[in-house]
């Protein structure tokens, strides 16, 4: 169907010309159908985000991130919840009134709608009402310094029967709505999403972990309420205890509250059996009418059930808070949140007087509906928690885009999203996360006018200019081209990258020289101390060596034409400078770059030598990179000032598994990930979450799922497309007895298993048509095949031997 939207106005419930700051507005739009044709479908969006209802069910929110001068709309077939009659369209609108680390505003707000519902049309006009919402408060505190604020709701100015009432003339506090025509600034234009809906599954909180009492602290009555500073204290100095008799559950996700004094409180604490993100939903009985409840969100417990917040970034830094606060109707009462919310734990804190309640909470998973064809399977419980882990984090990620985390940030970081596209090729087959934020990160809205990229998009945030992160960006459009085999998202982009390579052009790279940190930006490489950020890092020089190369590639294979053919000699010319300028020859490794004075830095970090692995830098040393370097950190060995974090290991793992170190890599996985695997998340950082922000639910360490389809079931991509493989599995790993793989590809999935028996292994590998695979079983002979295969391989002392 076409989407009609030219023929909408946006709407809004003030005049456009005011600016809103955390402004929720309400809109509405009764209307008959004399029958329901079997396909009916509205086109919808907000500036910046909606909650769409029809007949008082929840249908979906939108609309996925972008910029106002082509702004995402979306689609959803709604049939099913239409009728003969009366049908009410409701819609909750937000619009935070400035910008976060994932959306740029433009000072005006709005609401667009279009329905189809086979002879009738529906779009939003003057004939609709609106007005503002009259139940969430205006002045709330933020979440933190990257997201918008906090929800405060009194649920006693708001019974949501205005979502299925019929006419809404003459009701106090409703309007004819303020109109601007489609195409108007700021939104010129609009755009398909071209991603599917979030998911809208609701699930209850299933643990039920502990709870407490404590004396209610005064409230400044002079200051804005922050539920999560209002009872920080209390909750870090109480007595928790675990679920007694007298509170528990009656029904699953159900709550008996007991009565609570006037001054004070009852807090108690449930959680989801793994972390998720989405809205929390409440249900309320037994309510009087005024009740507080303050939902704070956390990651992770104590050993105690408290909830364990983390409140800043560094002392003195910025509040991570986030949570929200409920005022109850009498009777019973419903609340949806509006604020989509990334955590496992919810601390709910009633605050006296209040009568017994009972408290129904679910969790609305609202993330990527990725449908995950990719499997890995074995008989080591450690690897396979891993993994399992490690997936629940990166369906967390996939949000409207690859988001950093779920919790405190929800930002499109292209480091993490690199590796986030990564994990999800070995799930699915899915381009379209990654193939969209490729265009945001190289939005000219989103750009500096030397051709460097913002570290995410869309943001407010002018601190996040990384240039090593533009290298990053430009190896994500290779990384497109790699999984599809389809040359177009490079040729689209062709003009952004070569705009991007002249930045680094600047410092003389072409005539011998090498990219310098640049003070105005920062240079992140990795979280950790040890790697030097000044003068001409080696790291940084690696990476772009590594980009330059992928982009020669794809000139060659795309049948470009034009300012990007220079960049083989850009290359070449590069790789002989790093070679002979950063190559230290009496210790035998790459020295971690050349200070402000030209002289060589006296580190030699495990990242440079990882990086030179990557990029095949002095192969001839390899054999001592592995043994000195990759082999002896994942041994246990120092690894000097500059320690990986769980966000460089995915190139350390796969530098280990070129240098034909498998089997230390799953090792050390093994080992490293048991902490994350305890807490049900894979974290930021090496530190526990709860330690300053560190996030325990950050998709960049979610790598194990890239990696032991490629270490264990041997299945590594070879060519553009899939249409060649290697296999070569770690049948003789100590670890496993059995290992079973399956790898999605756009030509199908690969299928690979093997057990071992003894001394035999028995090994197989389906290949889908158009993939052949290069075999290597006895560690020496390669044979091509195709189709099925079937092996019996025998293990000596050394290796496998074919029989």
């Amino acid at each position: 169907m076409d989407h009609h939207l030219d023929r909408a106005w946006w709407l809004w419930f003030e005049e456009f010309c005011l600016n809103p700051v955390n402004r929720y507005g309400q809109f509405v739009r009764t209307f008959t159908l004399i029958d329901v044709a079997p396909l009916a479908r509205v086109f919808v969006t907000a500036d910046q985000a909606y909650q769409l209802y029809i007949n008082g069910v929840y249908i979906g929110r939108g609309p996925a991130r972008g910029y106002q001068a082509s702004w995402p709309y979306d689609s959803f077939e709604v049939a099913e919840f239409l009728r003969e009659g009366q049908n009410t369209i409701a819609a909750v609108v937000h619009n935070p009134g400035t910008g976060t680390f994932s959306y740029r505003h433009e000072g005006v707000a709005g609401f667009l709608f279009t329905g189809q519902f086979g002879k009738t049309e529906i779009v939003s006009d003057a004939s609709w009402r609106c007005r503002a919402d009259p139940a969430r408060a205006t002045h709330t505190p933020k979440l933190s310094k990257q997201m918008g604020f906090q929800e405060h709701i009194d649920l006693r100015r708001d019974d949501r029967s205005w979502m299925t009432a019929g006419a809404h003339d003459g009701v106090e506090g409703w309007r004819k709505p303020s109109l601007r025509r489609y195409g108007c600034p700021p939104w010129h234009t609009t755009e398909p999403r071209n991603l599917p809906p979030l998911s809208r599954d609701e699930i209850p909180y299933t643990e039920f972990v502990a709870r407490a009492t404590w004396r209610e602290r005064p409230c400044d009555t002079g200051t804005l309420r922050n539920p999560m500073t209002h009872h920080r204290d209390a909750i870090a100095a109480a007595e928790w205890q675990p679920p007694d008799s007298g509170w528990g559950a009656d029904d699953v996700g159900v709550l008996i509250v007991p009565e609570v004094p006037d001054g004070s409180c009852y807090a108690l604490t449930v959680g989801l059996s793994l972390p998720g993100v989405g809205e929390v939903l409440i249900e309320a009985d037994g309510c009087q009418g005024g009740e507080v409840l303050d939902v704070l969100y956390a990651e992770t417990i104590d050993g105690f059930g408290r909830p364990v917040f983390a409140n800043t970034l560094s002392p003195g830094g910025d509040a991570v808070d986030v949570c929200t606060s409920v005022v109850l109707g009498g009777g019973g009462c419903r609340h949806e949140a509006f604020q989509i919310t990334g955590h496992r734990y919810a601390t709910v804190v009633v605050t006296g007087p209040s009568p017994a309640l009972r408290l129904r909470l679910m969790h609305r998973q609202t993330r990527y509906p990725l449908d995950i064809v990719g499997r890995f399977d074995c008989d080591d419980p450690a690897l396979m928690q891993t993994y399992h882990v490690s997936v629940n984090t990166q369906r967390n990620c996939m949000l409207d885009a690859y988001v950093d985390t779920p919790w405190r940030e929800q930002a499109q970081w292209w480091g993490d999203a690199r590796v986030q596209a990564w994990n999800t090729f070995s799930l699915k087959d899915d381009p379209r996360l990654l193939q969209r934020g490729i265009r945001q990160i190289a939005d000219p809205q989103q750009s500096v006018p030397n051709g460097l990229t913002y570290g995410h998009a869309p943001t407010i945030a002018h601190n996040c200019v990384l240039p090593d992160f533009t290298c990053v960006w430009i190896l994500t459009v290779w990384d497109h081209f790699f999984q599809t085999g389809e040359p177009n998202v490079f040729l689209e982009q062709a003009a952004r990258i070569d705009s991007a390579i002249g930045y680094f052009e600047s410092f003389g790279i072409g005539q011998g020289n090498l990219a310098a940190a640049d003070p105005r930006y920062w240079l992140f490489l990795d979280w950790t101390d040890g790697i030097p950020r000044e003068g001409q890092p080696t790291l940084l020089n690696m990476m772009l060596l590594e980009a330059l190369e992928r982009v020669g590639s794809l000139v060659q294979v795309s049948g470009y034409r034009g300012p990007l053919e220079r960049v083989e000699t850009l290359a070449q010319t590069l790789r002989g400078t790093i070679t002979d300028r950063l190559w230290d020859e009496e210790v035998g490794a790459f020295h971690d770059g050349l200070g402000e004075q030209g002289q060589p830095y006296r580190s030699w970090s495990l990242h440079s030598q990882v990086q030179a692995v990557l990029c095949s830098l002095r192969s001839d040393v390899h054999e001592k990179t592995a043994r000195e370097w990759v082999g002896a950190y994942l041994s246990g060995g120092p690894s000097g000032a500059a320690v990986p974090t769980p966000f460089w290991l995915v190139y350390v793992y796969e530098a280990a598994r070129r240098l034909g170190l498998a089997q230390e890599a799953v090792d050390h996985m093994a080992s490293y990930y048991a902490p994350m695997v305890a807490s049900c998340g894979t974290w930021e950082r090496s530190d526990r979450p709860g330690n300053g922000d560190v996030t325990g639910s950050h998709a960049w360490s979610a790598h194990p799922i890239y990696h032991l389809p490629r270490l264990l079931g041997g299945i590594v991509q070879l060519e553009p497309g899939w249409s060649k493989i290697r296999f070569d599995p770690l049948v003789n790993v100590k670890r496993c007895r059995r290992v079973s793989t399956l790898v999605p590809t756009p030509r199908g999935s690969i299928a690979s298993t093997w057990e071992r028996d003894g001394s035999r292994v028995n090994v197989r590998l389906e290949l889908p048509t158009g993939i052949e695979a290069e075999a290597v079983l006895t560690g020496q002979r390669t044979e091509v095949v195709i189709g099925v295969s079937n092996w019996c391989v025998e293990l000596s002392g050394t290796g496998v031997n074919t029989p």
